[in-house]
């Protein structure tokens, strides 16, 4: 394999590939569909993998690593631990609102090594994140003194098992954005100090565009 394509695989093929996917669905899409969209052939998709489940796999990593960049991002502006917070809820929330809505679920189902890839990501990233930002939040007075950043880090992973689980859930009628929204304002009220629900207040940001915050 030569370098250049090894190189156009990774930079332009896997990210169209993984777009195709939020847009449509990974279950719904075949290699035939694949080879299609990108005008390629099914021999030039199995140069680079050997099947559907490499692929998938190979396109929730891609994901992670964007996730991991915007997020990153986000946390070297030097945003107070509120405003940080904020914009990584709202990132998360427009990123679930481009994607088809059985994603998660066709993940969980049918690409179980892709699954554990975003559940390690979810549980070491995420976690590394909220706890990060208690921290700071604490340091600013903006969250309660005797917050623990380790176990609320748990917690609020184990609520965003919740929000992507809500879309197939008989027991919630909520779109996975809405549920984000929620769970967002269930976890800063239960961290912020009076100076942060103060700040709360003041900001009054929204989190959803106004045609989707019903």
């Amino acid at each position: 394999m030569a370098k250049g394509e090894e190189k156009d695989w990774k930079e332009s093929t896997v990210p169209a590939i993984t777009e195709l996917f939020m847009k449509n669905g990974i279950k719904s899409m075949t290699m035939d569909d694949i080879a299609r969209e990108l005008s390629i052939s099914k021999k030039t998709l199995y140069k680079f993998v050997d099947n559907k489940h490499d692929l998938v796999k190979q396109c929730a990593i891609h994901r992670e690593c964007q996730h991991i960049d915007h997020v990153e991002a986000i946390m070297s502006k030097n945003l107070n631990a509120i405003d940080e917070m904020y914009a990584i809820t709202d990132f998360v929330i427009n990123m679930l609102l481009e994607i088809h809505p059985s994603i998660f679920y066709d993940l969980e189902k049918y690409y179980p090594e892709a699954f554990k890839s975003f559940n390690e990501f979810k549980g070491e990233f995420i976690s590394k994140c909220i706890v990060e930002n208690i921290n700071k939040g604490i340091e600013e007075g903006l969250y309660r003194k005797d917050a623990n950043p380790q176990l609320i880090g748990y917690f609020y992973s184990t609520l965003i098992d919740a929000v992507l689980h809500s879309q197939h859930s008989k027991d919630c009628n909520e779109a996975i954005p809405r549920v984000q929204v929620e769970a967002f304002r269930y976890h800063m009220r239960g961290i912020a100090s009076e100076k942060g629900f103060q700040y709360l207040k003041k900001i009054k940001k929204q989190l959803l565009p106004e045609n989707n915050d019903k």
